[in-house]
């Protein structure tokens, strides 16, 4: 791959190469550096869109494409969902050639891996090539103009690189999600820690859900026929289609009553409750992540949120409540501690009228995005 691309930066046949790839890394970068800068020096100019996800990301990487690109972006969505292409696009007025495949641009996806790319020759005064490397193009532009965008600079990589939830490393030092699970402590990052809301926000653009929305839930549900999106039931509620569903029976702390000698929580504490999840994350990116976060401005890496919800209890409805959601990724630990937690409010007193200890409680995201909690002493 890396002989492509240096045969493509050569010369002056293209004007401009944009890159939107999952990670880069000096590694990578070092090897197409000198073509990269001869190709900068002869007028050419260079754009690169870079993920952050899974870990794969370096502190040296996004030095090295700082260095290397006149223009540099880092993507992440804060809300769910991995940046993964791998695109490298060469042009000029009347030509193109747009590289699609597997290839990062680390070594490993330059000559190290087991990879495959085609290289796709595109000629611009063609209204069918013209329209092709059009939409491509916008595609492109949509990414950068995303709130999942940020540009790259000195100052976010140290943010970046001070926030345990992106899981930047030096090169060199191994993908924490290839090893044993690393604490979140204060020898791993800088004194300063950044809520990872403050720095990308939630993409503007829906993404599509799985088709099979049984695949989306946690846990096997029964089949039930449901009204069409937009519908109400006669309380007014919401009866467009669950997509994901948590369940949890509820114990004394849920309920606000804790063992003797133990404090008063008045909150009901997300953990994985025997489903197949990530409960340091699913609950803030998936089932709650439509909500709208914001800093806790006393704890830079708490985040809160306010939702509405339906809520029954033992086959009665008690009307939509606002609730509010904590996610604190200080929990987040070796043990996979929980970090989100839900404040009863103003259902706390429901809670000390009806004895709810050992019932199970379901919470409910339904496709239009409505929210609702059930709670019932059926299985």
């Amino acid at each position: 791959m890396f002989e492509l691309l240096e045969e493509l930066l050569a010369g002056e046949k293209y004007s401009e190469l944009t890159v939107a790839v999952a990670w880069a890394k000096v590694s990578g970068l070092r090897r197409i550096e000198p073509a990269l800068g001869r190709f900068r020096s002869s007028g050419g100019r260079t754009s690169i869109l870079l993920g952050i996800d899974e870990g794969g990301a370096t502190i040296e990487g996004l030095s090295a494409a700082l260095l290397n690109f006149d223009e540099a972006l880092v993507i992440y969505d804060a809300s769910s969902g991995t940046f993964h292409p791998k695109i490298y696009t060469f042009s000029n007025d009347a030509q193109a050639v747009v590289v699609v495949g597997s290839n990062n641009l680390t070594a490993g996806g330059l000559y190290a891996n087991y990879e495959v790319a085609v290289a796709i020759e595109v000629d611009l005064t063609s209204d069918e090539d013209a329209l092709f490397y059009g939409e491509l193009v916008e595609y492109i532009d949509r990414l950068k103009n995303d709130l999942t965008a940020r540009t790259l600079t000195e100052s976010l990589i140290q943010e970046l690189a001070a926030t345990a939830r992106y899981e930047i490393r030096h090169e060199g030092t191994g993908r924490s999600r290839e090893s044993s699970p690393v604490e979140d402590d204060d020898s791993l990052v800088p004194d300063v820690a950044i809520s990872s809301s403050a720095l990308f926000g939630r993409s503007a653009h829906r993404k599509k859900r799985d088709p099979d929305a049984s695949a989306a839930r946690p846990r096997a549900r029964r089949q039930r026929t449901v009204p069409p999106v937009g519908l109400t039931d006669e309380a007014g509620g919401s009866t467009a289609p669950v997509v994901t569903s948590w369940i949890k029976r509820l114990t004394r702390s849920d309920c606000g009553h804790p063992n003797p000698g133990s404090n008063t929580t008045g909150a009901l504490r997300f953990t994985k409750a025997g489903h197949p999840i990530d409960q340091s994350r699913w609950f803030r990116e998936e089932l709650f992540g439509d909500a709208i976060w914001v800093p806790d401005v006393s704890r830079p890496r708490r985040e809160r949120a306010t939702v509405r919800f339906e809520v029954t209890i033992d086959g009665v409805s008690r009307g939509t409540h606002e609730l509010e959601l904590k996610h604190d990724s200080t929990r987040e630990s070796s043990q996979r501690n929980f970090t989100t937690d839900l404040k009863w409010g103003s259902l706390t007193p429901i809670l000390r009228e009806v004895e709810l200890t050992g019932q199970m409680c379901r919470f409910d995201k339904r496709s239009d995005g409505s929210l609702s909690i059930v709670v019932t002493d059926e299985q």
